[in-house]
């Protein structure tokens, strides 16, 4: 084995003469026909412009009840005045607009079976493309076994995750997407519902995190090596009662929480002792009175940033703020900054600088900076 040298391979590969004189050639058309076939599907498709129901309409059930009064309308006008509808409309006519701008929307974005990605899909017998899941065997709602398939990138998508998220008391991402999988078979189902779910303005005021500052040094005083009692303070802990002093017919004082959470009291004194008609009147004015309070509350506790005051250590800690008729000085910690819409037209300063967009606007505004704009001081 080792004189062989079986590793060397065989001996025609070391004489070139052995070796044939013509050069390879291969035919091009049997090349091509040997090749994989491979074909690109393009899924991102969208809307170029707003399509006429979603115009004056901004809200999914208002497009669906605007298309049932056309349907209406055609089905009157194709039949005589005895057969026509004159009432509200049913719920059959609501299913059947909805499937008609479904139809719509999925003839626009899948012009037939083969531009869908997805190979399980086809049409029923109303012309609603569908896709067949693996639960075809199972006793179930239609929609549930075959849902609807959906466009991505649709004006009729976003409205309709739109009022789902809002029926249900706006749902989370995961929960809106099992929600709408009961019914509908949305292209890039989970990216779709966060980019409408993040714009909800209800969703974000709850996420929203008031802003924060480092913490300042304790003073002196606090912090040297002293003898028992040499150093004394008092906290600030709010209002002292005497025990002798409380009455459980006093009124609750009003705090600038009870408006802040909508936080309500129901002790109603003299309940068991009026009528039926008092009471409702009774109703009324507190719900007036509590409205005339939280006006009241709007116009004179919220202010505008005047002035960052910087600790000793360069850093600000403590806002003053203009009110209606007067200054404050708020810590950063009891200060809210609320959005205000800026309008493009108006010369709004931010630090000194003069922006006149919102382009301008958003450049100079940054995370950890303090937007000058209205804000809520709490006063305790």
């Amino acid at each position: 084995m080792l004189e062989s040298k079986w590793w060397e391979g065989p001996l025609w590969l070391k004489s070139s003469e052995d070796w044939p004189a013509k050069e390879l050639t291969c035919e091009p058309r049997e090349v091509i026909s040997e090749t994989r076939k491979s074909e690109l599907v393009n899924v991102n498709v969208f809307e170029e412009s707003i399509p006429w129901y979603a115009v004056r309409f901004s809200n999914y059930h208002s497009i669906v009840r605007l298309m049932g009064w056309i349907l209406r309308f055609i089905n009157n006008s194709r039949t005589t005045v005895e057969k026509r509808k004159h009432f509200e409309l049913s719920s059959h006519e609501i299913k059947s607009a909805e499937k008609v701008l479904i139809r719509i929307v999925q003839g626009k974005m899948f012009p037939n079976l083969s531009s869908i990605p997805l190979v399980n899909a086809f049409k029923d017998n109303e012309g609603v493309i569908r896709i067949k899941t693996k639960l075809t065997e199972r006793k179930d709602d239609p929609n549930f076994i075959a849902p609807i398939l959906l466009p991505s990138n649709c004006i009729l998508t976003t409205r309709l995750i739109e009022y789902y998220h809002h029926k249900h008391c706006h749902a989370g991402v995961q929960i809106l997407m099992s929600i709408l999988r009961e019914k509908f078979w949305i292209l890039k189902s989970r990216k779709t519902v966060r980019d409408v779910v993040r714009w909800c303005v209800r969703c974000r005021q709850y996420i929203s995190k008031s802003p924060v500052s480092d913490p300042v040094s304790l003073p002196s005083d606090r912090v040297k090596d002293a003898n028992v009692f040499d150093v004394t303070g008092i906290d600030l802990a709010g209002p002292l009662f005497t025990r002798d002093g409380e009455d459980s017919n006093d009124l609750i004082p009003l705090t600038p929480s009870l408006f802040l959470n909508g936080q309500s009291s129901y002790q109603t004194i003299d309940l068991d002792l009026s009528e039926f008609s008092k009471f409702q009147k009774r109703i009324r004015y507190r719900r007036k009175l509590i409205e005339d309070f939280r006006s009241r509350f709007r116009k004179e506790y919220l202010g505008q940033l005047r002035q960052k005051l910087p600790g000793r250590d360069g850093k600000v800690r403590t806002l003053k703020i203009r009110c209606k008729n007067s200054e404050i000085i708020r810590p950063i910690q009891r200060v809210y900054p609320l959005e205000v819409p800026i309008e493009s037209n108006e010369n709004v300063k931010f630090d000194g600088v003069a922006a006149s967009s919102s382009s301008k606007v958003n450049d100079i505004i940054t995370h950890n900076e303090v937007i000058k704009t209205k804000l809520v001081g709490q006063v305790d």
